[in-house]
């Protein structure tokens, strides 16, 4: 049996927009899309003339979230207005320890991480790309119904393994792939947290222990990092290691830079996702491009943070994903990806065609799931959002309409597989 959904405007993201169109769903599949007048008369809506705008698109995709740190506020940069970008970054790191251990047991953490899906359910996302320190995001998203990939993060940068340590990631790994194992909507990856957090030896060997379809990580997004990589002296990174572990740890052997650093040691691949890539050269956007790994570009973030972000210029031409990410509510000011899309057309000029498939189609392609969500496209799943709007909708340029804030656009529904979330505040609950 076909269930018809109908909009005024229709954005698959793959075709161009549908004025008065319907989407067919049966069993959770999308089997047809197309315009209202095509269908018999028997099954068009019949509905009073209103005022106003419905639009259709596919469910977001947040490409790189830490759902966990859904806090209220940002955490200050301690970065003066005249200083370096990113001098500040381990001093912000500690902060953000600090601050998760005031409120770090596994209830609280779950509660975050239900405020901060409900957060972004409610502006129009469907499928997180989480990194989780103990699976809570995984029960927050299925209790929502929504699609994610939850990545257990790990640290260890002293270069001499730790194998107790090892083991209980591994252990902990496992205990992450038996949580997952129930919600068919939601895989199970691996962070190791950056180059300067995990060393080369203990990455390895607890990817070879764990055999993760996923890896993601934090990439080239300070110069802290950057410096760090080089053997530079004195870094907040230095910093960071000194106030948490005792001993400022140095890199198992300098690297020119920190995409450099990991493929020296053979430790990026293709199904890696690296988050940031903010201090990369065209050296490295060659190497990351030969080894196939996906990006998660974060614009809000990293400008807050780095006060940089990444050259598009440089990168336009990269031939594998790049989605868009809010990173966490500690470096970002809300996970809205409408908001995070605007923000990358501003600094890098993109139209707002480009921004919409940034977060959409492009999106699920970081995560591996370009052949399932993304577009609204026969034989992908119904994962859909349904927008209304108090304002008239003029033919002409709808995404740029639909990602302007001054139209007014709220979610009125949205599915995941055909199912109807719900979009009240039941998942933000303590």
């Amino acid at each position: 049996m076909l269930d018809y959904f109908f909009a005024d405007w229709i954005l698959p993201v793959d075709r161009p927009p549908i004025e008065q169109g319907f989407v067919a769903v049966e069993a959770g599949q999308i089997v047809v899309v197309g315009a209202i007048s095509e269908l018999p008369e028997s099954q068009r809506p019949t509905r009073d003339t209103q005022i106003g705008t419905t639009l259709l698109c596919p469910g977001f995709v947040n490409a790189h979230t830490h759902l966990e740190l859904s806090f209220n506020n940002q955490i200050s940069t301690t970065v003066e207005p005249e200083a370096q970008p990113a001098t500040a970054m381990g001093d912000w790191l500690l902060a953000v320890v600090n601050k998760t251990r005031e409120a770090a047991t596994p209830k609280e953490k779950l509660s975050r991480c239900r405020i901060g899906v409900a957060e972004m359910m409610r502006s129009g996302t469907t499928c997180i790309n989480d990194i989780t320190s103990d699976g809570g995001s995984v029960v927050a998203m299925a209790e929502a119904g929504i699609r994610g990939l939850a990545s257990l993060e790990f640290f260890h940068p002293a270069f001499a393994v730790n194998y107790d340590r090892i083991g209980q990631v591994v252990k902990d790994y496992d205990n992450l792939m038996i949580l997952c194992a129930p919600h068919p909507l939601i895989q199970a990856g691996l962070s190791p947290h950056s180059p300067y957090n995990v060393s080369p030896n203990a990455w390895q060997a607890v990817v070879e222990s764990c055999h993760p379809t996923w890896i993601h990580t934090h990439l080239a997004e300070s110069l802290d990092e950057a410096w760090w990589v080089t053997g530079k002296p004195d870094t907040g990174i230095h910093r960071l290691h000194q106030a948490l572990l005792g001993k400022p740890y140095t890199p198992a052997s300098p690297g020119r830079t920190p995409v450099d650093y990991l493929a020296e040691h053979q430790l990026l691949q293709h199904h890696m996702i690296a988050a940031h890539g903010v201090y990369c050269d065209p050296a490295d956007i060659l190497t990351l491009s030969q080894h196939g790994v996906r990006i998660a570009h974060c614009p809000r973030s990293n400008q807050w943070l780095q006060q940089s972000t990444i050259d598009w210029l440089e990168w336009e031409a990269y031939p594998h994903p790049v989605g868009l990410g809010t990173d966490s509510r500690l470096s970002t000011a809300d996970l809205d990806m409408r908001t995070e899309a605007r923000a990358a057309m501003a600094v890098h000029g993109w139209k707002a065609e480009k921004a919409l498939q940034k977060i959409t189609l492009d999106g699920a392609q970081v995560m591996g799931l370009e052949d399932q969500i993304g577009t609204l496209s026969t034989g992908k799943a119904a994962d859909m959002v349904l927008w209304s709007s108090s304002q008239k909708i003029e033919p002409g340029n709808i995404s740029a309409q639909f990602l302007d804030p001054k139209t007014g656009f709220v979610v009125k529904d949205a599915w995941v597989t055909g199912e109807a979330l719900t979009l009240t505040k039941q998942h933000a609950k303590i």
